[in-house]
């Protein structure tokens, strides 16, 4: 079964306890009502065949929900990449904004992005090296905690950001809050802004 049709099914999960619980209720006062000419024997097991089906009916859609949330939540992915060098020796961390490169000087930098429109929303990062090229995204912030573990102690790592509307714009601040509490953990000096990145069209 589809992520899509999962979650619509978990969207109307209130309501179809709901439709079940009430189609149930009916048939309860039913039987009650019919009582006098229902057989005590029969009338019992009637009114568990009921409840039986009310419980599997609940532990289906149940099930149908927790396999949805979890359809919903995307994999927490991490990506390395050895980057590339400009013309002038300097790593090259993104491509095609124009190509953005660590300035002269800094050995370290790096990114935080954050989406405020998608489904679920939440920060990835983008940690970066001059000396060894290496480029590291991910959308685990544990991923990204053992990247600064790489980094010297007392260094500057640099935080780059886009013009206007910055790449975490409508972040909550707890999470840069967590990203500032991770490099002091490890005594590393944010230094921002590394660089502002142009992304108005040319």
């Amino acid at each position: 079964m589809g992520p899509s049709v999962l979650a619509a099914l978990a969207n109307g999960l209130g309501e179809k306890i709901f439709v079940i619980a009430t189609n149930a209720d009916s048939l309860v006062r039913i039987v009650v009502g019919l009582s006098p000419a229902i057989p005590p024997a029969l009338r019992k097991r009637t009114m568990k065949a009921i409840l039986h089906c009310l419980l599997l009916s609940l532990l289906a859609l149940a099930s149908v929900s927790a396999e949805a949330s979890a359809a919903r939540k995307p994999h927490e992915s991490t990506t390395t990449a050895e980057g590339e060098l400009d013309k002038d020796g300097r790593l090259m961390f993104m491509k095609g904004r124009p190509n953005v490169t660590l300035r002269k000087g800094q050995a370290y930098g790096m990114m935080v992005f954050y989406n405020e429109s998608a489904a679920d929303p939440r920060p990835s990062y983008r940690v970066f090296e001059q000396g060894t090229r290496k480029i590291v995204h991910t959308e685990s912030f544990a991923d990204f905690a053992a990247e600064l573990d790489g980094i010297p102690a007392g260094s500057k790592v640099y935080l780059f950001d886009f013009c206007t509307a910055g790449s975490h714009y409508g972040m909550p601040e707890k999470f840069m809050d967590e990203v500032r509490a991770a490099l002091k953990k490890r005594k590393l000096i944010l230094a921002a802004p590394g660089y502002v990145i142009c992304t108005c069209p040319r």
